[in-house]
């Protein structure tokens, strides 16, 4: 008989700790949500900023690593400088200057829009170079991440994220999901990205840093008119079957 309602008592408090870590999941999750929505409405308050980056990518098992400026005023667009291209981000139209070539890159998103739709537009457009949205920024797939704590990027407090980011392998017609974190300033605003590949190496990564919010930024720093013997690429019909391509193996 005392063994009987030992038992009892084990399993009722067995049952008790299942549903107090239940209610704890569900609290987490909540807290997430919550900071998550503080931390965008946080980057409603942004106007305008400039930042330095610094990124390192592995392509076809090479590094590559790029330095520079973005400057970025809404409703005007983002420019970003580097030490050899030019990339202006406007509302209808991507410009690529690299002197090096003498050549200028132009992609004309007003007729992608009019053929693909907006929403395929945004996401694989400006969420490159939009910093106020950390959670879609590059791929990230925003309802997957999940708060892990919080560290330092360069001396700044930043809350990191454990997130899935979607890979695109455009030859082998396939999406695959790699597992990455992002690092969100107090700000709002993405400090830094880490993307790995499926041994956990590290095959992209970013950081921003010397961050400026809201400064005056005149209209004329997103006028770009290419130098005279500058040869000019359209390159729209290129993005337009690569961007239909990417649609569709999102809907399948």
């Amino acid at each position: 008989m005392t063994i009987f309602l030992n038992t009892k008592a084990l399993i009722k408090q067995i049952f008790l700790i299942l549903i107090f870590f239940s209610l704890s999941s569900q609290q987490i999750a909540f807290s997430q949500i919550l900071l998550k929505k503080e931390l965008k409405k946080k980057t409603a308050e942004v106007k305008s900023f400039v930042v330095s980056f610094q990124s390192a990518s592995i392509i076809d098992q090479e590094r590559r690593e790029a330095k520079g400026e973005i400057i970025f005023k809404e409703g005007m667009g983002t420019r970003v400088k580097e030490p050899d291209m030019n990339y202006i981000v406007t509302p209808n139209m991507v410009w690529t200057y690299i002197p090096s070539q003498n050549s200028t890159y132009l992609l004309d998103l007003k007729i992608l829009r009019e053929q693909l739709g907006q929403e395929a537009v945004e996401k694989y457009i400006n969420s490159r170079v939009d910093l106020r949205q950390p959670f879609c920024y590059r791929d990230v797939q925003e309802d997957s991440a999940v708060f892990e704590g919080i560290e330092y990027v360069k001396e700044e407090k930043a809350y990191r994220f454990k997130v899935s980011v979607e890979t695109i392998l455009l030859e082998e017609k396939k999406l695959l999901s790699r597992d990455g974190k992002i690092w969100v300033g107090e700000d709002g605003l993405l400090r830094k990205m880490i993307v790995y590949d499926e041994k956990l190496q590290e095959v992209f990564s970013i950081t921003f840093t010397d961050i400026v919010l809201n400064p005056e930024i005149p209209d004329s720093e997103f006028e770009f008119i290419p130098p005279k013997d500058c040869k000019i690429i359209d390159v729209t019909p290129d993005w337009f079957n690569r961007l239909k391509l990417i649609k569709e193996l999102r809907e399948k």
